[in-house]
């Protein structure tokens, strides 16, 4: 079987469990966890700030890359570049070149699988509908994030409160935008 029609067989299974995929590597992700909390400790928290800060704003690049994207290829592009984010939040080497390479055999057969579909157009409402979880997500998973290496850092849970205030601002964007999806606001005409 040639490659290609072999990574497209593995991007339509890894398409049907990619709610579970993650899962996969949750203990790979505590091990990596509990190494970035040593190396918290030893780098400051003012270094460790502006690398928080950073990963962040890859993530919301990567965010409005899928906003601004009118097609499936845009839509794969901005999920890399948010996960991106995600990993190197997470400051272990062997961790972030692992998960990169992982994501560019995931992202490699998707697309090659997902080649024969029709594009995707969305319209600003439409955005906006299906991109508030999203952000949620990517502000939930950072604090989450966060407060684990903390953990492993200090031996005890310590919420920052600039995460807490970040997690409740994007808790009430996300509060407030859901009302206004129920309410049918974002419905085209």
């Amino acid at each position: 079987m040639p490659l290609r029609e072999a990574l497209e067989k593995q991007g339509n299974w890894l398409f049907k469990l990619r709610g579970c995929f993650p899962l996969i590597f949750l203990p790979v992700i505590f091990i990596a966890l509990w190494q970035a909390g040593l190396l918290q400790q030893a780098e400051g928290d003012l270094i460790d700030d502006i690398r928080e800060a950073f990963c962040v704003m890859v993530s919301f690049a990567g965010l409005s890359i899928r906003a601004a994207g009118k097609y499936r290829h845009t839509l794969y592009l901005g999920n890399f570049i948010i996960l991106l984010g995600g990993i190197l939040f997470i400051p272990v080497l062997w961790f972030d070149l692992s998960a990169v390479f992982v994501l560019c055999l995931y992202y490699i057969s998707a697309l090659l699988a997902d080649r024969h579909k029709s594009p995707v157009q969305l319209s600003f409402k439409e955005v906006l509908k299906s991109e508030y979880s999203t952000l949620f997500a990517i502000i939930a998973a950072f604090t989450i994030i966060d407060v684990a290496e903390d953990f492993f850092a200090r031996g005890r849970l310590k919420l920052d409160p600039g995460w807490v205030t970040f997690f409740a601002v994007g808790l009430m964007i996300y509060a407030v935008l859901r009302v206004l999806d129920k309410a049918g606001i974002f419905k085209e005409a």
